[in-house]
């Protein structure tokens, strides 16, 4: 995706959002085709995580069924992709546009379980902007 005036706003939103919750990790992933493609990220980042098949992981299972995904401790899950061995749980919530996934949201802590309300209003401003023509 090309850096673009929505992109723009979504990091701009996610900027915000992580000065007030501090996250380990949280990234925003638009879905394209069978990817998730990352368009913004904060807190640590993992190179390999810029393009996520849709057919692996926490975040393809969201961008599949459009559901909230809480992992209390992602030792014990197996859908679980690490890139960061302090990270103890995740949160991934979609960005649903006419109840069609268009993007995905995974947050992830090194200490308490993510409460997805936040992240969940905040998937709805990202919706607003990713639909919203410039």
């Amino acid at each position: 995706m090309s850096m673009n005036e929505p992109v723009i706003r979504v990091r701009d939103a996610l900027r915000a959002l992580q000065s007030e919750r501090h996250y380990f990790s949280i990234a925003v992933y638009v879905v394209e085709g069978e990817f998730a493609i990352r368009i913004a990220a904060e807190g640590a980042r993992c190179g390999q995580c810029d393009r996520v098949p849709l057919s692996e992981g926490n975040i393809g299972i969201v961008a599949r069924n459009g559901r909230t995904h809480t992992i209390a401790d992602v030792s014990t899950d197996m859908s679980y992709k690490s890139c960061f061995p302090q990270v103890r749980s995740e949160t991934v919530v979609p960005v649903l546009s006419s109840g069609r996934v268009v993007a995905v949201i995974d947050v992830e802590s090194d200490r308490e379980i993510v409460d997805p309300d936040p992240v969940e209003m905040f998937a709805a401003d990202v919706a607003a902007i990713l639909v919203t023509p410039a």
